[in-house]
């Protein structure tokens, strides 16, 4: 998921570098983030809720700093309503579009993972429980 986004982050900076002739004033970056939140022990995937506490947290850093490199830079806000301001305007709005795509693709994939690993663990468990049975069995 984070490679995905990464993409679509190189997209987006691209077409600001173009219209601004800069930089971005914050860099974003999803697989760094996605890496920390792992390494930290968030939960990837959510069964009951069918939620990734990890993918909220690295939506939510995104969209904290597209909005100060869009809604709350100076620079940008002085071009808004001008054709430059117009395209940043809508490539955000692509940009958070394909977030939106990226994270219900995402949840799709990893609720289908679950259930399938739910169905191996209780194979699996039926299976232990009936090698102990016969085990006890034979040995009396």
């Amino acid at each position: 998921m984070a490679a995905l986004i990464e993409i679509e982050i190189k997209k987006f900076e691209t077409v600001y570098k173009i219209q601004m002739q800069a930089e971005p004033p914050v860099e974003l970056d999803a697989e760094i983030m996605t890496r920390k939140l792992l390494d930290r022990q968030v939960q990837a995937y959510d069964g009951e809720n069918c939620t990734s506490p990890v993918f909220e947290q690295v939506l939510a850093n995104l969209m904290g700093k597209l909005e100060d490199t869009v809604d709350k830079n100076p620079v940008v806000q002085q071009v808004i309503d001008d054709p430059q301001g117009t395209i940043l305007k809508k490539e955000r709005e692509i940009f958070i579009y394909k977030l939106a795509l990226i994270n219900t693709w995402a949840l799709v994939i990893l609720e289908e993972i679950f259930i399938h690993s739910r169905q191996v663990y209780m194979q699996l468990d039926d299976w232990i429980v009936d090698a102990v049975a016969s085990e006890n069995q034979i040995s009396q």
